[in-house]
């Protein structure tokens, strides 16, 4: 089988580019020995490899893999998004609930909640000896056209819905009011440095757990793509309910359409960029306003 070097997606040997991106494939197994013959390994010393071999920890339940896949995609959801969902359903039980104003200490806090999810999700990665590059997160120059596609796809699909939810009458809060309702439950009036570093984080922390992580195990568990995207945006859309249900609906829309193209290509780079332009954008045109 050869590999895709920029999605990763698998062809047979006889095929010659990859049809998702038009990247040429490398050379078949095959096709490299016609051209060198292989170079025979120098036999290691049995003493010397069984010195090196790393060393195995010892089962400690019957728990089957499903199971305990399951275990950790639970855990890392909980833990990553447990508290902002706890907030959207405080805020949505109570609409005169009035949250703190932000501090240096706010953002800084939120990274740190951040930096700890990212640190579990890697950890749990590497003990079944896979990297991040494993979930899509690999840079290439044309991740940086596809995520100028992908957010101003988003932002037309976020703008559409929302348009249909006013003009039909579900919500009687237009767009640019509701923008800046949302920008005053985030930022309290205040925006610091630390707001600005959160901006560049959080792009990485949702993409990377909700988006790369959650869909790549769900699709483990069930071989549904389909069921991957639509859960992965479901809880993507839950923790922004904070921000009222029009607005969470119309974030789900962006979502996704940014599931889709993860599902499609295997590659979270471009997504965390177009992302990262929504935070960043956001945050400099509330500093305008104010």
């Amino acid at each position: 089988m050869k590999k895709c070097s920029y999605c990763g997606k698998e062809y047979p040997d006889e095929a010659t580019n990859c049809l998702i991106d038009g990247e040429s494939l490398p050379r078949s197994a095959v096709e490299s020995a016609d051209v060198a013959a292989p170079i025979e390994p120098a036999a290691a010393d049995t003493a010397t490899s069984e010195e090196q071999e790393p060393a195995t920890l010892p089962a400690t339940s019957n728990w089957t893999e499903k199971q305990l896949l399951i275990i950790e995609l639970v855990l890392v959801c909980l833990i990553a998004f447990g508290g902002s969902l706890f907030y959207s359903m405080r805020f949505l039980a109570n609409e005169n609930f009035t949250p703190q104003k932000s501090t240096n200490f706010t953002w800084y806090y939120a990274m740190m909640r951040q930096g700890v999810s990212l640190g579990l999700v890697w950890y749990l990665l590497l003990r079944r000896g896979k990297k991040f590059s494993d979930l899509g997160l690999r840079w290439a120059p044309k991740d940086f056209g596809w995520s100028i596609l992908l957010n101003v796809g988003g932002g037309i699909a976020h703008y559409m819905v929302y348009a249909c939810l006013y003009l039909s009458g579900l919500t009687a809060t237009g767009q640019h009011e509701a923008g800046a309702r949302v920008g005053q439950l985030l930022f309290g009036g205040n925006v610091f440095y630390s707001t600005l570093l959160f901006q560049f984080l959080n792009p990485f922390f949702e993409e990377l757990i909700v988006r790369a992580y959650l869909m790549t195990a769900v699709r483990q568990l069930t071989s549904s793509a389909t069921i991957a995207v639509l859960l992965s945006t479901f809880v993507q859309s839950s923790y922004h309910l904070y921000q009222g249900v029009p607005s969470a609906i119309a974030h789900g829309a962006t979502f996704l359409l940014w599931s889709i193209y993860y599902a499609k290509t295997s590659r979270i780079s471009p997504v965390i960029l177009a992302h990262l332009y929504s935070d960043v954008g956001a945050t400099v045109l509330y500093m305008l306003r104010q």
